[in-house]
Formats: structure tokens, sequence, C-alpha cells
């Protein structure tokens, strides 16, 4: 806990005396009492945006999607990647670093949603109590501040999942560390990083994360004019993909259907108009809630998939993992997504990568010139489709399952003529390719990671790595749940570790 102690309490949330909106760096002071004006609440309100899209990004959400069964290393990894693609449980029982040289792996992912929690607490709190000390001086002021609230727990929310997603267990696993089978996380509820104390139990967790949403939903004004802040329609969807993982397959099939036909799925004649739509922040109309971005602001490079560098006016391409042959096989050649989400430009075109996250061309400072700058994206229309079929084929509503599994199909320019859980748990795999679901949609489905049977690509012959897992993973196995790093164990003697080993 000393690392997040530290960083909390270096994260400036607020408060250049000048109005700022999300196109700034949060500055000044991180204020820890109630705000005295609306304008305060405003400049706090900003830089809790602008720390959600450093935290909710896909570079803290690459290190679960290679632990997944859909990945091998190439001989240009350097054992970066293969912890988590080989399952190494010696690494990966305390991986990463969390200091003020380096936020990175499971330690750092711990690290910034503890952070995003911490600050989305201060946020509520303050405003909380600037409510009741009738600081805001007129009804419009009183109804922006009582918005502001509701778009705070629903970070709150979305901190605590994040961390439950990956630190707590399933109920299918098989064996844990004495105590921890039942556990959450730790769960705070206010502004307090000098914390150190137990786990509350998974029922505690979930009753927090679900009864924020519920309040935020009930405040939440139904429409936003900009994707670039938290709307009912985001904390719809997020609660639906939390029911989806509980297996609460009727109440998330209720919150996807307040949402799915908002958004109108993308109208693309090939492969080509469907990148430059998809790739586009300000263009894609799927996207429920993004963070704001610029050349100069909120942009970032996501290359740890497709191992791409700008090279002059051109992109070289130099993977440390590459998808197993089954990953290929699952697109048809008229699926748009076959060039875009994954592309086949490995070794001079003999394979395959996963390029999701490749560039949006707004970002770029010359534009003739590659940067490879994306913005954050926090929700999908598309995700929404998926957790409304795969709910629907739970609950037996089979129409809508076919409704909307063929209208996402058909959309990126492939046909699913049948409709049931295995159509299903393909067309996700396709769609969400890059974003980290896959982990746990296989504890999930209850499939084991068969990563040694799985074919490399016969193109890559030479390149993609044949290593086999250092631990088996069959279904129930702990180790698809993280351990919490060592060193907050340490701090925190109170803090149950979640491994038997």
């Amino acid at each position: 806990m000393k690392k997040i102690i530290y960083w909390v309490a270096t994260v400036f949330l607020a408060a250049s005396v000048s109005s700022c909106e999300l196109d700034r760096d949060p500055e000044g002071k991180d204020f820890q009492q109630p705000y005295t004006s609306f304008v305060q609440t405003k400049q706090n309100r900003d830089g809790l945006y602008a720390l959600l899209r450093n935290t909710e990004n896909p570079r803290m959400h690459f290190y679960q999607e290679l632990q997944s069964d859909m990945y091998c290393t190439t001989i240009t990894d350097g054992n970066s990647l293969a912890p988590f693609v080989n399952w190494d449980l010696g690494i990966l029982n305390d991986h990463g670093r969390a200091d003020e040289d380096e936020v990175s792996g499971i330690a750092g992912y711990y690290f910034v949603y503890n952070r995003l929690n911490q600050q989305a607490n201060a946020f509520v709190n303050n405003t909380e109590a600037a409510l009741q000390n009738q600081v805001y001086k007129n009804s419009t002021e009183i109804a922006n501040a009582k918005s502001f609230l509701a778009e705070g727990k629903v970070l709150q929310a979305l901190a605590i999942w994040r961390l439950m997603d990956r630190f707590s267990f399933h109920e299918s696993v098989t064996e844990v560390n004495s105590g921890a089978k039942d556990l959450g996380v730790i769960l705070l509820k206010e502004y307090n990083p000098g914390y150190i104390g137990p786990r509350a139990t998974k029922a505690q967790c979930y009753d927090y994360i679900l009864s924020r949403l519920s309040e935020a939903i009930e405040v939440l004004p139904e429409n936003r004019e900009s994707v670039l802040y938290v709307s009912r329609d985001y904390a719809y969807a997020l609660r639906a993909r939390i029911y989806l993982a509980l297996g609460e397959y009727g109440k998330a099939a209720a919150d996807a259907k307040m949402v799915v036909d908002k958004y109108p799925l993308i109208g693309a004649a090939d492969a080509s108009e469907f990148e430059n739509i998809y790739r586009s922040d300000a263009n894609n109309p799927e996207i429920i809630f993004r963070g704001f971005a610029s050349a100069t602001l909120g942009s970032f490079t996501a290359t740890t998939l497709n191992g791409a560098a700008p090279a002059g006016k051109d992109i070289k391409y130099n993977p440390s993992a590459v998808p197993f042959q089954w990953v290929v096989d699952l697109y048809e050649n008229e699926d748009f997504r076959k060039s875009v989400y994954i592309a086949k430009v490995v070794k001079k075109d003999k394979g395959y990568l996963v390029n999701k996250f490749l560039e949006d061309k707004a970002y770029r400072d010359v534009q003739d010139k590659p940067n490879l700058k994306v913005g954050a994206r926090y929700f999908s229309v598309a995700e929404v489709y998926l957790i409304l079929v795969e709910s629907a084929l739970q609950t037996g509503d089979t129409p809508t399952a076919e409704k909307y599994l063929k209208a996402l199909s058909k959309a990126r320019g492939a046909e699913v003529s049948v409709v049931n859980m295995e159509a299903l748990q393909a067309e996700r795999t396709r769609e969400l390719i890059g974003e980290g679901s896959r982990l746990r949609d296989m504890v999930r489905w209850s499939i084991p990671n068969n990563h040694d049977a799985f074919e490399t690509q016969p193109g890559l012959e030479g390149f993609a790595n044949t290593t086999p897992l250092k631990a088996q993973a069959p279904v129930g196995f702990y180790a698809y749940t993280w351990e919490f790093p060592q060193r907050d164990r340490q701090t925190n003697p109170q803090l149950i570790k979640n491994w038997p080993i």
C-alpha cells in the first residue's frame, strides 16, 4: 500500500484558477475537503476524467488479453509478454511495478484502479458535502452538481469492478488460499490512501458496485450530447457487462435493451470504409463513451499487440505475440475485421497480428506521417449487442439472439447462419479481440487454456514460438485470477493472498 499512498498523494485532480475543460491535464492541488464553489467542483470533475483516460485504456488490459488462449509469443519477445502467454506463475505471482519511476504489469493495474477509486471517492464525498453546505448558487448549479455526483458514483463502481474482475475468484475455482474464495477486494468508500485493512466479501463488493450504478442511473440525464462524459447509457452498459459476468442473464438483457438500439452500427460497403470509420473517434457511431483526445493531449500509443513503429510515412511491424491459427480461422475472408482488427502484415505479409489499436489519423502531428496515437474508448454498442445475444440465449429468448447476432455479423461484412452459444462465443471473440475480455469469457464459459494443442500460423514458422505452458490451466484453476502484488501484501498484513502457493 505504500506505493499507493505515495502516488495517490501526488495525483492532482484539480485546479487551476482559470476555467478548464476535458482538454487539459489535471494540475494544482488535490482538494480533500468540501468544494467551496461550482467552478471548483467542475475543475475537479475535469481532473477526474483526465485520470480516467490514463486508467481505463487498452494498455491496462493487454495483460489479461495475452493470458488467454489466443496467443503465442515470437522470437522478438525477450520474455516480456511470455510470463502471461505461457503462464509463468513464478513471475506472475509478483509481476510489474507501481512507483515513482514506472507503473506497469499486474502491480500497475492494481495501483491505477485503486487510484481511480480513491479519487472518485474524494470527488463524490466532497461534492456531497458541498451540496449539504448549500454551496451552489442556483438551481442550474445544483442540478449539474448532482449529475456530476452521479458520474463520480459510476467511476467508483467501475474502479472496484475492474479490481474484482482480476483479483476476486469466480465461483468455479477449485483450489485457493485458505479463506480467499469468498473474498472480494479492499472496499474503500472514502478518500483514505493510508488505509490498512481486510478485504471485503464478494457479496459486499458487488452490492456496493451495483448500488452505485443504480443510484447514478436515477440521476443521470437520459440523453447526453457528448460521448466524452459518463451517461445513463454508459451506466446501463457497464451494469449489463457486470451482470453478464455474474451470470445474471435476465438483468444483463434488461440493461442491454436500454441501450442497444440507440447507437447505430457502422454502415460500410467494404473493409476500407469500415476501417476509416472504426478508427476515427470523432466519426465512429458505435462509441457510447470515450475519453477526450487530441494530437497533444489524451491520445497515446497502444502497440503491445502489433509491435508497430512509425517509419517515415510507413509503419513497420515486429510483434512480440501473435494469434494462433484458430483465431485467424474465426474470420471469414469477407469479414471486414480480418484486415482491421487483425492484419496480415507480419514477416512480409506471411502472418497475422492483432491490429485493432493501430491509429486515429486525426491525432497525427503531420498528416502524411503516422504516429500511432489512439484515444481511450470505454464502451461500444457492439459489446452491448454481444451481451444481449448471450443473455438472450441463456434465458431462452432465441428470436432476440438471432436478431442482434445476425445484425452485428452482417454489419461486419460476414454472415451467421446458425445462432447458438458456439456462434456467440466465436462472434464475441472476433469482435472483442484485443480488449482483454477473453480470459473472463473463458472462465464464464468453462473453457480451459489448451494453449499447447493449438497450431501456430503456418506462415510464421521459425518466428512464432511453440513454448509450452509452464503451468497447465484447466477449468477452475486459481491463476485465472491474479495474485495481489507482493509489496501490497507485505505492507498490509490483513490483505489475504489468493493463490495457494
